[in-house]
């Protein structure tokens, strides 16, 4: 590894794509460059044909402890055009990651602290080791959480959100896990690799575009009251979902006892 390569973007399998905090002498801490690269590789993996799921992780003993302290002493005389920028990037990256159309899945080891733990609650699913540990410590340096708060508030809700953003304090894997930020519990890194390959079995039984659909769905149904209009929608989307030709294949499959067309890799 070197400065040059703070983000790793590899393959394991057909479908699967793994990008990797590569700092680890830094504990895999954000700067400009790291959230910019970051950004790119989502862009591009947005747009990218068969990629069935995207898993993030940090090499080394942490997933990402937060803010890079050497580009934070830069910060000291920052305008507030570049503390904007700053924030805008960070937004534009948690943006991106929340919205990609196949399934995303954090791998969190040691510390997923600030905007480590913005990565974390902004993927779909998230599996710890149960010597991980979580926090929003950016008010013990005197300045909010401000961007990554929004996903945590919505893994965890405002009451958990409180403490976690106005103390500072971390918590351990099994209390992040009560709190619903954290999906299920291994022992170490062994246990993360075995955990993600059996989800990953479940994401190849899944239609892609079903997936993809239903991502798009939920983050409607985020902003909706249970009302008539909320009704139409869903009905709506479970009549476009039966009429796509992804789901005619999976019904024909289903019927014929043959294995889903998705599922062949």
């Amino acid at each position: 590894m070197t400065d040059e390569t703070p983000v790793r973007l590899d393959a394991t399998r057909a479908g699967v794509a793994i990008l990797t905090l590569d700092h680890p002498e830094t504990a895999n801490a954000l700067n400009p460059d790291v959230i910019a690269r970051l950004a790119g590789y989502l862009e591009e993996l947005r747009g990218a044909d068969g990629v069935r799921a995207v898993i993030i992780e940090g090499a080394g003993a942490d997933f990402s402890a937060g803010s890079d302290p050497g580009w934070l002493r830069y910060t000291a005389d920052y305008t507030h055009a570049d503390n904007l920028a700053d924030g805008r990037a960070l937004a534009r990256l948690l943006h991106l990651l929340r919205h990609l159309p196949m399934l995303t899945v954090a791998l969190v080891d040691g510390r997923a602290h600030g905007a480590g733990l913005g990565l974390v609650a902004a993927c779909d699913v998230a599996i710890a080791t149960q010597t991980a540990s979580f926090a929003l410590d950016e008010v013990r340096r005197g300045y909010l959480p401000a961007v990554p708060a929004p996903y945590v508030a919505e893994a965890i809700g405002l009451s958990h959100l409180r403490r976690l953003m106005l103390t500072g304090r971390p918590i351990e894997a099994r209390e992040a896990q009560a709190m619903g930020l954290v999906h299920s519990l291994v022992a170490d890194r062994a246990g993360l690799a075995e955990a993600s390959e059996a989800l990953m079995a479940d994401v190849f039984a899944v239609a892609p575009g079903a997936l993809a659909d239903g991502k798009a769905l939920l983050d409607r149904l985020a902003h909706m009251p249970l009302d008539q209009r909320t009704e139409s929608e869903t009905a709506r989307a479970y009549a476009d979902s039966r009429g796509t030709d992804e789901a005619k294949a999976g019904l024909a499959a289903a019927l014929a006892g043959r294995p889903m067309p998705w599922t062949e890799l």
